[in-house]
């Protein structure tokens, strides 16, 4: 695999290379682009390349149909899927809650969605689990959660992402995966 993938990766990196260069060059850097460059210039290339508005591709990214996605793409992948639990006794009004079932249908754990910033949060985006799966204790079924900080919308309208939002959603909802689809006997400590 590494080796069918090697040269590829190369030459595309090879050709960024050359685009951050005559990027420099351009801008009337006399300087020969080294690794701290890199991602200075990469934005300025992209940037000069696609022109690239955050706030116009903003309503494509809003956070229901993303975690929609999300959930499709795990059906798709694996057979999951994916009911929200509404009334459940959580630790803030707006996390959600979801029951998750494997491609048969049987339970394989909740999942739950803590997507907003709020002044209690640390910054940030991660997953963690309130429980693991564990097989040691009898056919224990995991309880993950997804933390985000995006900002809310205001009542009645919807939550915009940015792209980098999304990817971050997609990012941290495949650990959360992970989490859900765990399959041993002894739990992590």
């Amino acid at each position: 695999l590494l080796s069918n993938v090697w040269g590829p990766a190369k030459a595309r990196a090879l050709e960024e290379a050359a685009d951050l260069q005559d990027m420099a060059q351009s801008e009337g850097d006399n300087i020969e682009i080294a690794p701290w460059d890199w991602r200075y210039y990469s934005e300025k290339v992209r940037s000069a390349k696609h022109d690239l508005d955050e706030a116009e591709i903003k309503p494509y990214f809003q956070l229901d149909q993303m975690i929609e996605a999300a959930f499709y793409t795990a059906t798709c992948l694996f057979g999951l899927t994916f009911k929200e639990l509404k009334g459940q006794d959580v630790y803030h009004p707006d996390v959600r809650v979801f029951e998750v079932f494997d491609k048969n249908g049987d339970h394989l754990g909740i999942f739950i969605g803590d997507y907003f910033a709020r002044a209690s949060k640390r910054s940030g985006a991660w997953m963690s689990a309130f429980r693991s799966q564990q097989k040691l204790k009898g056919d224990v079924r995991p309880i993950i959660v997804n933390v985000m900080n995006f900002s809310k919308a205001p009542e009645s309208e919807p939550t915009l992402l940015t792209f980098d939002d999304a990817r971050t959603l997609f990012h941290e909802f495949g650990h959360g995966l992970h989490g859900l689809m765990s399959n041993v006997t002894h739990p992590l400590v």
